[in-house]
């Protein structure tokens, strides 16, 4: 029996520091990919007017469907960056990086749905 667990102890010791440092690489190559100006210029395309009322509610004016899921996401980012930032690993189908094993089926069905795509 300790010949069959040996090599297959052997096997997971070494495979998980090259997955991990695979894993490392993929995200730093991601990120650099990544244009700030490229961004701040596909946003002033959208033509969007957030109006505050007296209670801070965002009355959100705009020519398009587009124009309007724009500025509610920009007035969402206002009031509470910490949760939508949270939910980036979410859409990408990288929660399994930040939360463990018990995002990868998430993970999984992002990537099957080809939600990014879509």
């Amino acid at each position: 029996m300790r010949q069959i667990i040996k090599p297959i102890a052997i096997f997971v010791l070494t495979i998980i520091p090259i997955l991990a440092v695979l894993d490392i690489f993929v995200h730093f190559a991601r990120q650099a990919d990544w244009d700030a100006d490229a961004a701040i210029e596909e946003a002033a395309a959208y033509n969007v007017e957030i109006i505050r009322d007296d209670y801070g509610v965002p009355h959100i004016y705009g020519a398009r469907d587009a124009d309007v899921a724009f500025g509610l996401a920009y007035a969402h980012a206002e009031d509470d960056f910490e949760t939508l930032q949270s939910l980036i690993p979410f859409y990408r189908g990288e929660l399994g990086r930040t939360i463990g094993v018990d995002g990868l089926p998430i993970d999984f069905l992002v990537q099957w749905l080809n939600v990014r795509a879509h």
